[in-house]
């Protein structure tokens, strides 16, 4: 019940008066229905009962903040749910939860009992629960505790978690089939998921609740299908179609493009090598190129013939090593109404999520749900083939694998087709690309029709397109502290370009203004001359295109660096570069990293290296971002580099460039 009804609504409202046993009512009634739900949330009674303590104490003095009494429930939640992640998050490294109320021995209790309802079999049922939520994120459990326990409607919880009420939709049902999973490795099958939800809800009640107390669990929510958690009845039909976006051409909506070459496509530089030669300069081509690929198949509902289906648009205003654009839309008007699209402006990223009228404006750039790396059209071959090694067989690396079949271009090396004859019932799929193809209207310049209401989803600094963020970590033995200035767009990239600088103990600075990337010792002497934009390797560079999951991986995918990648929790997740990789690290060939995404905000949270076999990391990075610019100072006035620097210095591919610091 997450609305406040009758004597409730007047109890907060006489105690926001300050009557004094008004508040001590309220404070009860708070402490009563959170203190269940932290110990569902940190597993642990003392910690729920300190937070729990805390949450009161933080209600009764906000309670002048409250704006609506009928979201009182979902104020008091958000209070709480954020004291507890303060509270996980000095543990998140250690995933195992100390089970303080739970004897594991019990876990050996027999199955035997007739009837699955005993005393016993509930206890047992509570404790495999117990053992299961241990074995998901703190976040899984906030969104499960809030849909089954409070039965808080996902608006709601979207509010109390901070995010939008699809992602909470999203969470949910992730949560949902992750604890699922877990109970069933311990026995529990579908069919008892109720019972045991029920058990452990009891389970985590206060000990002063009464011996005989229950519990309820939302059937509305137990009941939920994938496609009632996802989406409202409205965009169920556009569940439909991007499932079959997915099965002709999600490698062309996640990154890449194919087809046949058209007559009036000039003649291009063929791509660089995956690992960049550090001798001569490389000669760059700069001319702009826009890149058309054309899905060619049979509709939804079509009895027959094949028509264009999707339309994916590259723009690269630099030419193909620098950045772009993308745009992704069905062919047909109709269509767009029914599936997910992406356009991509200089300054802007349009989404359509498939709710009619609503267009939304995003922080982050798009990236593949199924993790798989992004690729283009103008990848080189080799590339895709290490990106394939690296995402498994379901990747949308442009490769031929069952089902697909690529042609590229002999002069060079780009994509020119694609046919997908993968089983299904349909007819055979063809892609086409076309390089500079003659248009009418630059398909980036977009303006959202006036009949489409435009929602604005981006936090302060992507609406001001660019920020600045200080860096905190070590290296080796050495405090590391830094400034830079990230742009958030290609357009904001031209005015606010990016820079990195950083101080590393009292002997060496580094700069990197994507001109020159330099470091010099304490008397300004310099050490390590390197082309602009090396010390960005392994960092956020979304104005580039990519989103940062996908830029960490592309530059160790460059570099012939394995990796990985998995999700933290719904927001965030991980990268891992392995070790054994043929990466120029000539100081250290034994070597690892992780870096942390923040998916929703498209930045790099934290980055750690490690050398050797040592388990201790010898370099962490850490980074905060600037929402708001109150504080500007010195610290993030652009670096200048050294007079003598030389003009061509040699480039680095490697994202483990912080590693090769430790010999300077």
């Amino acid at each position: 019940m997450s609305r406040l009804e009758g004597t409730d609504r007047d109890l907060v409202d006489l105690a926001r008066a300050g009557e004094p046993r008004k508040v001590d009512a309220l404070a009860q009634l708070v402490r009563d229905r959170v203190y269940p739900y932290l110990r569902r949330v940190t597993l642990d009674e003392h910690k729920a009962e300190d937070l729990t303590q805390d949450t009161v104490l933080a209600v009764l003095n906000s309670l002048d903040n409250l704006k609506q009494t009928e979201r009182f429930w979902s104020w008091v939640f958000t209070i709480a749910s954020n004291l507890a992640r303060e509270q996980v998050r000095t543990q998140i490294r250690h995933r195992t939860i100390s089970m303080s109320s739970v004897d594991e021995t019990q876990l050996a209790t027999s199955r035997d009992d007739a009837d699955g309802l005993t005393e016993t079999s509930r206890q047992e049922l509570a404790l495999l629960t117990h053992q299961a939520m241990s074995r998901v994120s703190d976040r899984y459990r906030m969104v499960l505790s809030l849909r089954f326990y409070e039965d808080l409607p996902h608006a709601e919880i979207a509010q109390v978690l901070g995010c939008t009420e699809f992602n909470a939709r999203a969470l949910f049902c992730r949560a949902k089939l992750v604890l699922a999973r877990e109970l069933r490795k311990l026995g529990v099958g579908r069919k008892g998921l109720l019972p045991a939800l029920a058990a452990f809800g009891v389970m985590t009640l206060h000990p002063s609740a009464a011996p005989a107390a229950t519990v309820t669990v939302s059937s509305t929510a137990l009941a939920e299908g994938v496609l009632a958690t996802l989406f409202t009845t409205k965009a169920k039909i556009a569940v439909a179609m991007l499932l079959l976006v997915s099965a002709v051409g999600s490698w062309a909506f996640l990154g890449g493009g194919r087809s046949a070459a058209s007559s009036q496509r000039p003649a291009l530089r063929p791509p660089p090598p995956i690992i960049s030669s550090t001798g001569a300069p490389q000669t760059v081509d700069t001319s702009p190129l826009y890149v058309r690929t054309v899905c060619h198949g049979r509709a939804l509902g079509a009895k027959a013939g094949a028509a264009p289906l999707f339309e994916l648009w590259f723009y690269f205003p630099q030419g193909i090593n620098g950045p772009h654009l993308k745009r992704f839309v069905p062919v047909d008007e109709k269509e767009r109404t029914l599936v997910r699209w992406t356009i991509e402006t200089a300054d802007m990223n349009y989404n359509y999520f498939g709710t009619p009228g609503e267009i939304h404006i995003t922080s982050a750039k798009s990236f593949c749900s199924m993790l798989h790396t992004a690729v283009l059209p103008t990848d080189s071959a080799e590339f895709c083939a290490f990106v394939q090694a690296m995402d498994g067989r379901m990747s949308h690396a442009m490769v031929d694998k069952t089902g697909f079949t690529f042609q590229r271009d002999p002069g060079t090396g780009f994509v020119i087709g694609a046919t997908d004859t993968r089983p299904r019932v349909a007819p055979t799929y063809q892609s086409t690309v076309e390089y500079n193809p003659p248009i009418e209207a630059n398909p980036f310049a977009y303006v959202p029709p006036q009949h489409m209401e435009v929602i604005d989803d981006r936090d302060a600094m992507h609406q001001r397109g660019w920020t600045t963020y200080r860096v905190e970590g070590h290296l080796g033995e050495e405090a590391v502290s830094g400034t830079g200035r990230i742009p958030f767009t290609y357009a904001a990239s031209r005015t606010q370009p990016a820079w990195l600088r950083l101080r590393i103990g009292d002997r060496l600075t580094l700069t990197d203004d994507g001109r020159l990337a330099v470091v010099q010792d304490a008397s300004g002497r310099v050490l390590l001359v390197r082309s602009g934009g090396s010390f960005l390797k392994g960092m956020s560079r979304p104005w580039e295109g990519f989103h940062t999951l996908d830029t960490i991986r592309r530059d160790a995918a460059a570099a012939q660096c394995r990796y990985s990648t998995g999700p933290e929790e719904l927001s965030r997740y991980l990268v891992h570069l392995l070790p054994d990789s043929a990466i120029p690290t000539p100081n250290h060939p034994g070597y690892r990293a992780e870096y942390l995404v923040d998916a929703e905000a498209d930045v790099l949270v934290n980055a750690r290296y490690w050398q050797d076999t040592d388990p201790a990391p010898a370099c962490t990075l850490q980074f905060t971002y600037s929402q708001e610019l109150d504080e500007q100072t010195d610290e993030f006035v652009a670096p200048e580099p050294p007079a003598a620097a030389p003009a061509s210095p040699p480039s680095s591919d490697t994202p483990l460039w912080p590693l090769d610091l430790l010999s300077l």
